[in-house]
């Protein structure tokens, strides 16, 4: 059975941002220019232990986007991804996570809100397809794309457990 939490997230994640650029991209067509900007997230890349569901949402939202802009290219539609890691918000705590340890290093590496809203603006003005926001996330999501996949999500799910015990 899913948890309480994870159907709301899903319809937020995938549901209510598909409909959202089905309503908003048909209507940016019809005129033949506009911008989508998808928030998606570096956990989209890789399968990431006990964050199963955030990480598979996320995944849906570059993949969705990517294809997106594709359709919607013709049409003088851009449609933009950026993928953000860990921002300084209160996701830890919405996500109910008590680890103090886990939530020290995802402050620690967090980026700010506004910076990422500066990426997020600079990306959608200079059309590109998808960002992900910050150097490390750049560079985490370059190494984690060169181990195989299972192997990722062993190293993964040690990794959160050891923060989060």
């Amino acid at each position: 059975m899913l948890q309480d939490s994870v159907i709301p997230m899903i319809h937020l994640n995938i549901i209510s941002l598909t409909q959202l650029c089905a309503l908003f991209g048909s209507q940016m067509k019809e005129r033949r220019s506009g911008s989508i900007l998808n928030v998606g997230s570096i956990a989209g890349n890789q399968p990431t232990s006990y964050f199963a569901s955030y990480a598979a949402s996320k995944s849906y939202v570059l993949n969705y986007s990517l294809a997106l802009r594709h359709e919607l290219s013709p049409y003088n539609v851009h449609v933009t991804c950026v993928q953000p890691g860990y921002i300084r918000t209160a996701f830890d705590d919405n996500c109910n996570v008590v680890s103090e340890k886990y939530k020290k290093f995802s402050h620690k590496n967090g980026m700010t809100a506004l910076a990422v809203a500066k990426c997020c603006v600079s990306s959608v003005l200079h059309k590109r397809s998808y960002v992900r926001a910050g150097l490390t996330n750049k560079i985490a999501a370059f190494v984690s794309g060169l181990i195989p996949r299972n192997f990722l999500a062993w190293i993964l799910s040690i990794s959160v457990r050891s923060m989060t015990k």
